[in-house]
């Protein structure tokens, strides 16, 4: 089923995460919005991909017909992409590229940052966030098989619950518990898990998710208290409560958009057709846009002098919005080029891999 809000949401769920990388500003101690946008992928992650795998299940889709046609859709989603991507790594730095090879193939760069206790080559960092996405599709499906379906509530407020409780035991037994609770898929799977719920309540409960909906004051009561744990709560409270607050939001931006939807401004942004356009080709500024910010500050420094942007000091507002603007602009134009002459011949093979149709 498509979902105009949710793409617009993909759109300023990875805009978030490039500004928080272009603008380093002080409060972002307090709401880290690049790490809001991540995890809101996660819960619209959680939700679609459960969504299609209940549906599936109610349907009675035989497993072996359900994970060929789950898997194969998946990879050619997310594979050709990725893979590119790491050939044009290979070009630029390939000594670095190299390094991190093994990591790279096996979609592990969560792992090894994770237990280095250390962020990994600039143009590799953020693909942490699709090992931790890889490492969910791979069990996810057998996990919804397996579970009857009245149990699968149980089983998704089981994983917010032991995601939270596994971060606070970090705190006291890891000393790289910041970064191993940032980057493991246990970590993450209250994100996943508010996602899957959704996609529960609005499958068995739709009447009382269109109400619960209602409430949008809780959007705001959220970041709210998220703000307020990040500012006054203990490194515990910051580390088991401040990922699940971002899910907690996270649940009723998505949660909204699938079901009664924004209006008024929200409806104008989320609903534009540039928007949601970008929103579809979201997954590949997430992929290129580092490496953009890396080859910009490497190919391009005359391009700042001509414009005197030396002469601002690295803080400046200006320099770091017309940085932020500069950047996106070729982080879009670079998705748009591979949206249309490559992804999309791997996308359009998705129809030979339909899930059943509609009883």
């Amino acid at each position: 089923m498509q979902y105009k809000q949710i793409d617009g949401l993909r759109f300023f769920a990875v805009i978030a995460v490039i500004f928080q990388h272009v603008c380093p500003l002080p409060f972002w101690h307090d709401f880290p919005i690049g790490s809001f946008g991540v995890n809101l992928f996660f819960v619209i992650s959680g939700f679609l991909i459960t969504e299609i795998l209940m549906r599936e299940k109610i349907k009675e889709t035989t497993t072996p017909a359900l994970l060929k046609t789950f898997f194969t859709r998946r990879v050619l989603r997310i594979f050709p992409l990725y893979y590119l991507y790491i050939l044009i790594c290979l070009f630029f730095v390939p000594y670095e590229t190299h390094e991190y090879m093994p990591w790279l193939l096996t979609y592990t760069m969560n792992i090894w940052i994770a237990f280095k206790n250390q962020l990994a080559f600039w143009y590799f960092t953020h693909l942490w966030s699709l090992g931790v996405e890889e490492q969910f599709y791979i069990v996810w499906p057998f996990l919804i098989i397996s579970f009857p379906v009245k149990r699968l509530k149980v089983l998704f407020l089981l994983m917010i619950a032991l995601s939270i409780l596994y971060r606070a035991v970090n705190v006291f037994y890891l000393n790289n518990y910041y970064l191993f609770n940032e980057t493991m898929l246990p970590t993450t799977l209250d994100c996943f898990g508010a996602g899957a719920l959704l996609a529960y309540l609005k499958t068995f409960k739709s009447v009382q998710l269109n109400n619960a909906m209602r409430h949008k004051y809780l959007i705001v009561a959220g970041i709210l208290l998220f703000i307020l744990n990040n500012r006054f709560g203990t490194i515990l409270m910051q580390q088991s409560l401040g990922k699940a607050l971002n899910a907690f939001v996270a649940f009723y931006l998505v949660g909204v958009a699938a079901t009664i939807r924004f209006n008024n401004l929200m409806k104008l942004l989320l609903e534009n057709k540039v928007i949601m356009y970008f929103g579809r080709i979201s997954y590949g500024m997430y992929i290129y846009h580092l490496l953009v910010m890396g080859l910009m500050g490497r190919y391009f420094t005359q391009f700042w002098e001509h414009f005197n942007m030396a002469s601002f000091p690295a803080t400046s507002a200006t320099k770091m919005a017309l940085e932020f603007i500069f950047i996106s602009i070729c982080t879009i134009t670079v998705s748009m080029v591979s949206y249309e002459i490559f992804e999309k011949r791997f996308l359009a093979l998705r129809k030979y891999f339909p899930y059943s149709k509609a009883i």
